[in-house]
């Protein structure tokens, strides 16, 4: 992940949004270390590190290796706008179970709720475009586009 922002791919390409699963491994205990303004003198050009972080995601998979504790750090380092639920479903012979604990996950999150609900789905829904919950999303018409089905205000928020 370092690697992909030091390389200048983020500043290259704008519109480029990158979503790394189980929390970016150590981007949480590293980013402070790793995206240290002076670094820039490794590549040769100055990059706005903290900046280009902003199009970085990382989810809250999986709900049985990850707990608030991690959810929250992640948080508190990456801000609650770049991380989004995550569960890897289907990963056990459970899977109603592993959606049940990725979501327990995120309500147990020490954040208030407009925090709790950008985790909780806001984010995914900025990150991929997907527009607010029960919304019209522009020349969809009330379809989620590609999907064809209706977005539904049933769909609300668990969080």
């Amino acid at each position: 992940m370092a690697r992909l922002i030091y390389s200048g791919v983020l500043a290259e390409h704008p519109g480029l949004r990158l979503v790394f699963a189980h929390l970016g491994g150590a981007l949480p205990m590293t980013a402070t270390r790793l995206f240290f303004e002076p670094f820039g003198w490794l590549t040769g050009r100055e990059l706005p590190y903290r900046e280009l972080l902003r199009r970085v995601f990382v989810d809250t998979a999986p709900g049985i290796w990850q707990s608030p504790a991690e959810i929250g750090f992640a948080c508190q380092v990456l801000g609650t706008t770049q991380v989004m639920l995550g569960s890897d479903y289907p990963i056990s012979n459970d899977p109603a179970g592993i959606l049940k604990l990725a979501a327990e996950h995120v309500r147990a999150l020490a954040l208030g709720e407009t925090d709790r609900a950008l985790v909780g789905d806001g984010n995914a829904r900025r990150c991929f475009g997907l527009g607010p919950i029960g919304g019209y999303r522009r020349g969809g018409r009330g379809k989620a586009e590609g999907h064809g089905h209706s977005e539904s205000p049933a769909r609300s928020r668990a969080f």
